[in-house]
């Protein structure tokens, strides 16, 4: 941010060591795709993807064909250059075998984009015949570095675009192209699935990054500087700033290699160069210097450093407003294009346009340039005296420079009703650019001693009308969600704050404010807009949580210029020293030394706009970055080694998700270390009625495992009842009895892969925001290796997998769909269902909302499916012919089909064994007449099946919470239930973990439960074993167990249908809600 003054320091903050201080000012950035601390390391890819298969780059269909060091290999001891040739290659070999998805995920990406600078076109033609290029045999990489190594042919004014592609395809192809489709691939996978991207896909665009580096530096040893090479610079630029961040000192200097190039290339030497170069290639070289302009500016402006690129010393014009297609052409063609231009090179349309050119945002862009070079420099550059003169010429210049913009393209509010989402947003952030630029010269005029601050509070009015249209036109269009948070932290903050500030002084005064907006209107927008922050799942970035720690500042003035009567200014200083106490992050450290200009002085009485934005100023630094995204796969190379030694990144790199690995160790451990101290406890639990049932038991499947081996069915003894498929696998282990180990093993590797699932699943992020919802308290959640801690530290879920039962099975295919519908994979989702529902029969009552989950994910990528119905008769294809393969099978196994029909889903269905469990069923068929059987049966399944619809419909927003609802509904009333059952939902609740202020009998539930825990077994024990009881005392134990179970389930959804009113009634947030 431009500093426009160094007067007003009441707060100052040391720099702090925490490296995570990025901040965005680029367009091209999102507001959640850097890595931060989420760094990886070469052999693990966070746990969170693919972890213990390293042949995965972590994104689905991209394979990489890397190999692990051998042991003893340094690195280190291999020549630089040879180096950077291996990592690209093995880089080269995995966009081989992976082309299909590269290059559909490179389309998709520029088919949505609308600001892309390169000509997309030129693009297709060269990636056309790419595959085919690189079908040359294992000599591939020799002929591309033969071939980098050899100048091109000298560009012309007749030079054709089939000869510019040709220097770089078929014999012809040159680590240049590689370099830009390893950077564009990096690119797509960031701006890829919407709104909540999982991990993978960051993963995968660190891996791109490294390899267009590789590629970058293999042409500097090569000594080679080209069109080719500026492309895959400034692609590589792009995806550095979307990676590291624009306060990071790797795009900084990435971005300083790009301008020597263009130096050298002489793109600042547009005019006097022009008549030696083809139409296509002048416009292409315009649209790269402009925008590397802008970003010079954006750089310049957020570290408060010079620029690299002085205008003054170009000779350059403006692109012409063409499409890409446009440039391409040649003769009369091209001259019919140029004849729809005005004289200043705009599009001359006499109808509505409902896309923009990407020439045209980049045009708009770059007309401000030289408006905030000059800002800049007044603002860093040495103050005279007086500079009120030059500070009046230069708002003047602001004010022209605007009216020579079409004013087709001077945003308005109703644009978004017929231009695209995206061409708007383009638009809207120019507007503030421009708007930005005259509040800073305002600025610093008042600082000069002029009266400027009606000015003032009407451009900050602007700013803050800009951030309420984004806001709100996210809630309309998909694909705006979660997206461009730097334009509310960049832009509309600073003005929200003048705002505040200023309405509070001048309350508290007794004055009336100088503004031309009423201030009902201010206080209105600026309620909405706190709100819309504070509801904001904000990266947990120290940038990010100073602009809270702001929101929460402007909040309190707000609050006390409405109460004005009731606190005093003073209260409010004392407030705001304690909100600025309170909300600053770890790693920024306040000093408290005596020295006055690092020490947090209190705030003057009332304070003034102009000393909050000092404050604010003061906030934020252009801190390096020093944590580093670390590349996930290895090469004969350690490429954390290579790169630190190629100087692509620097010598600090970020470990792997050390959380992580420590719970899943531990729990590992804690499983086997109770093995080893309570040798018999497998046993004991085996045989509990709470773990085991006669669907799930360990040791029915050991008798029917031992009919199995003898060639006898498993099912002739009349004990086993569970799907036959089970048997082939235990009969791989050894005999549990007298090598119980390896089934521990196994059993608790079945917990980490489900914990790995609910991970995918929290990390997701559709418990609290989807398609069709967004929860209000959306920033109040825990991470995936909270959930998964939750879950491997879960008493039952420790039992469960001591006592062997076979109900693990199915919760890893329910888990596994979950995370597969949430990851937008569909067809592993039905697959996984079906493996669930070939287990057990309910979790088939979980294929339609699984189906609206999958559709919803789905609608949320770039290709959305047609029709919800068409989707759910497909996937309920896919589901039952998974489910018809795996009966198959099963017949194969054991032969006698009806038999085994029989012994699983008809003994679930009819319900012959009334062993006693944790449910409801088992006491109600024993005293239940045999006439009756048959009717209640019927009743019973049907109340369970009930809930499947009532549930969806209501809650239709939230497909993920209807599948958490039925799966405590089935721990309930499902006809064989255990602690298994209990275990998964109990798994799933903390994904709501923004839903517990609202919950009311949270006490109530947890102490029934508990109760129920400690007190059955000792009924059991006195029923079945004293005989000092009957079976009423073990059967009231479960009633209250599934009391706090239905007490809990019942908050919950209590809870979720609060949260959804109050965001269809904000007002009545936080207040009881009564009906009449």
């Amino acid at each position: 941010m431009t500093r426009p003054g160094t007067k007003f320091r009441h707060f100052r903050m040391t720099k702090p060591s925490a490296p995570e201080r990025w901040r965005y000012a680029s367009p091209e950035s999102p507001n959640t795709t850097s890595l931060s601390s989420q760094s990886h390391t070469s052999e693990v890819t966070q746990g969170k993807t693919n972890e213990g298969q390293p042949e995965e780059t972590g994104v689905p269909g991209f394979v990489s064909v890397s190999q692990k060091n051998s042991p003893g290999t340094d690195a280190g001891s291999i020549d630089p250059s040879t180096s950077r040739v291996i990592l690209a290659n093995h880089y080269l070999m995995g966009l081989y075998a992976s082309y299909s998805h590269y290059k559909d995920l490179i389309f998709n990406y520029l088919d949505r984009s609308r600001s892309f600078v390169l000509p997309r076109p030129l693009l297709f033609e060269l990636f056309s015949t790419l595959y085919d290029d690189m079908k040359v045999g294992v000599d591939l990489h020799s002929r591309l570095t033969q071939n980098t190594r050899r100048p091109l042919p000298p560009i012309s004014a007749s030079t054709t675009v089939e000869e510019f592609c040709g220097w770089f395809r078929g014999a012809n192809i040159r680590w240049e192209l590689l370099g830009v489709v390893f950077a564009l691939a990096g690119l797509a996978s960031v701006h890829t699935a919407e709104p909540e991207k999982p991990l993978s896909y960051e993963s995968f665009a660190t891996d791109m990054y490294t390899a267009s580096r590789a590629c970058i530096e293999i042409c500097e040893e090569d000594n080679q500087m080209n069109d080719m090479t500026i492309w895959m610079r400034h692609t590589n630029v792009a995806l550095a700033s979307n990676l590291f961040g624009d306060t990071s000192s790797i795009l900084y200097r990435c971005f300083g290699s790009l301008t020597v190039e263009l130096f050298a290339l002489r793109y600042h030497r547009q005019i006097s160069i022009q008549s030696g170069v083809p139409f296509f290639m002048l416009e292409t070289r315009k649209r790269l210097f402009a925008a590397a302009v802008c970003r010079d500016m954006n750089l310049a402006t957020l570290l408060e450093r010079p620029p690299f690129i002085d205008c003054n010393f170009c000779d350059m014009t403006y692109p012409l407003d063409l499409d890409e297609e446009e440039i391409l052409l040649v003769g009369s063609e091209l001259n019919a294009a140029l004849q729809h231009l005005d004289e200043n090179g705009w599009k001359v349309s006499s109808e509505r346009e409902k896309l923009l050119r990407p020439a045209t945002g980049i045009r708009i862009r770059f007309s401000l340039s030289s408006l905030r070079a000059k800002v800049l420099r007044l603002s860093l550059g040495n103050r005279m005296e007086s500079m009120t003169k030059k500070y009046s010429e230069l708002y003047q210049e602001y004010e022209e420079i605007w009216t020579k913009v079409p004013i087709q393209y001077r945003y308005k509010s109703d644009f978004w009703d017929y231009l695209s989402p995206r061409s708007c947003v383009v638009l809207l952030s120019a507007h503030l650019d421009h708007l930005h630029c005259g509040f800073q010269i305002l600025r610093m005029l008042q600082q000069e001693g002029q009266d400027t601050l009606t000015t003032i509070l009407d451009t900050s009015m602007g700013l803050l009308s800009g951030m309420l249209d984004l806001m709100k036109q996210q809630e309309r269009f998909v694909e705006l969600r979660e997206r461009f948070t730097w334009i509310f932290l960049f832009y509309g903050l600073p003005g929200a704050g003048t705002l505040a500030t200023e309405l509070h002084q001048h309350t508290l005064k007794g004055l009336p404010l100088p503004s031309s907006i009423p201030c009902s209107r201010i206080v209105r927008d600026l309620s909405v807009a706190i709100s819309w922050v504070e509801k904001q799942n904000l990266p947990n970035r120290s940038d990010y949580q100073l602009c809270l720690q702001i929101n929460k500042v402007i909040s309190r003035l707000l609050d006390d210029t409405l109460n004005q009567g009731l606190t005093s200014a003073k209260d409010t200083n004392s407030h705001l020293e304690k909100v600025h106490e309170q909300q600053v992050p770890e790693g920024f450290h306040i000093d408290e030394s005596s020295d006055a200009s690092d020490k947090l002085q209190p705030l003057p009485e009332p304070f003034t706009s102009e000393e909050f934005l000092s404050w604010i100023d003061d906030l934020v630094w252009d801190g390096q970055t020093n944590i580093i995204p670390q590349a996930n796969s290895t090469g004969p190379v350690d490429p954390v080694r290579l790169c630190t030694s190629l100087g692509i990144f620097p010598d600090s790199v970020m470990p792997v998700d050390r959380r992580q690995a420590a719970v899943f160790a531990g729990a590992f451990a804690l499983r086997l270390l109770l093995l080893v101290l309570f040798p018999s406890l497998p046993d004991l639990l085996t045989g509990r009625v709470e773990v085991s049932t006669p669907v799930t038991s360990f040791k029915r499947l050991q008798e029917g495992l031992f009919l199995y081996t003898r060639n006898v069915s498993p099912y002739d003894g009349g004990v086993f009842h569970q799907a036959p498929l089970l048997l082939p696998i235990f009969a791989l282990l050894p005999n549990a009895r007298e090598f119980p180990l390896p089934t521990a093993l196994f059993y608790s590797l079945i917990d980490l892969i489900n914990a790995n699932a609910l991970i995918t699943i929290s990390d997701s992020g559709q418990a609290v925001s989807g398609r069709l919802f967004s929860a209000l308290r959306k920033h109040i959640r825990w991470d995936g290796v909270s959930v998964a801690a939750w879950f491997l530290f879960n008493p039952f879920t420790i039992a469960t997998c001591l006592g062997r039962s076979t109900s693990v099975f199915t919760t890893t295919g329910i888990l596994y769909a979950l995370s597969s519908a949430v990851s937008g994979n569909s067809l592993n989702a039905m697959l996984s269902l079906g493996f669930a529902s070939y287990l057990s029969i309910y979790p088939a009552l979980l294929f339609i909302p699984l189906v609206l989950l999958c559709y919803d994910r789905r609608a949320q990528g770039p290709k959305p499916p047609s029709g919800v119905a068409i989707f759910a008769i497909q996937h309920m294809a896919v589901f039952l012919l998974s489910i018809a393969g795996l009966l198959g099978i099963s017949c194969l196994v054991v032969g006698d089909f009806s038999q085994f029909i029989s012994a699983t889903y008809g003994f679930q269905l009819l319900v012959p064994d009334l062993t006693p469990n944790v449910g409801l069923w088992w006491y109600f068929f024993i005293e239940m007449f045999d006439s009756f059987r048959e009717f209640f049966l019927g009743v019973f399944w049907l109340h369970l099946a009930a809930y499947v619809g009532g549930l969806t419909v209501r809650l239709r927003r939230q497909p993920l919470f209807v599948i958490t609802s039925l799966l405590g509904i089935f721990a309930v009333f499902k006809p064989y239930p255990s602690i298994s059952d209990a275990s998964l939902y109990f798994a799933l609740l903390p994904l709501y973990r923004h839903l517990f202020p609202l919950m009311r009998y949270t006490f109530f539930a947890v102490s029934a439960l508990l109760y129920a825990t400690l007190l059955g077994p000792a009924f059991y024990h006195l029923w079945i074993y004293a005989g000092s009881g009957n079976a009423n005392f073990f059967y009231a134990i479960t009633l209250v167990w599934s009391l706090g179970l239905s007490i809990l389930l019942a908050d919950t959804i209590f809870a979720v249908l609060r949260d959804e009113w109050e965001q269809e009634n904000p007002e009545m947030r936080g207040k009881e809600a009564r009906q009449v």
